[in-house]
C-alpha cells in the first residue's frame, strides 16, 4: 500500500492534477510514486495497478472509471482522504485475495 503511504507523505490533491502546485498528490500521482518514483512516464507496472484500481473501484458500483482512469473518481466532489486511502486499501486487498501482484498500491 505504497500509493496510501504516498497520499500521506505528500498529501491529497483533490481535483488539483496529479501532483499540484502544494506537491499533493491524486490517485494515478500516488500509483506514480509508489511504482516508479515519480509522475511521468507511465511504465507497464503504472498503467497494470492503476487499471486493478479502476477495476476494484467498478466492482465497487462506482461508475466514470474510464479504462485504467481513476481521476474521476478522485475528483468527484464529494470524495474524501479517507474514501481515497480506503479504495486503495480495498484494491490492495481484492488482488491479495485474488492472489495478483499489486505490491505497489
Amino acid at each position: 500500500m505504497r500509493a496510501a503511504r504516498a497520499i500521506r507523505t505528500y498529501g491529497w490533491s483533490h481535483r488539483g492534477g496529479m501532483q499540484d502546485e502544494q506537491g499533493r498528490l491524486c490517485i494515478h500521482g500516488a500509483i506514480g510514486m509508489a511504482v516508479d518514483g515519480q509522475l511521468w512516464p507511465l511504465s507497464e507496472e503504472n498503467v497494470a495497478t492503476c487499471q486493478a484500481m479502476a477495476d476494484y473501484l467498478r466492482e465497487q458500483g462506482y461508475s466514470h472509471i474510464a479504462g485504467y482512469g481513476c481521476a474521476h473518481w478522485n475528483n468527484a466532489y464529494e470524495r474524501t482522504e479517507q474514501e481515497m486511502l480506503d479504495g486503495i486499501k480495498g484494491a490492495a486487498e481484492r488482488a491479495e485475495a485474488k492472489q495478483l501482484q499489486f505490491t505497489n498500491v
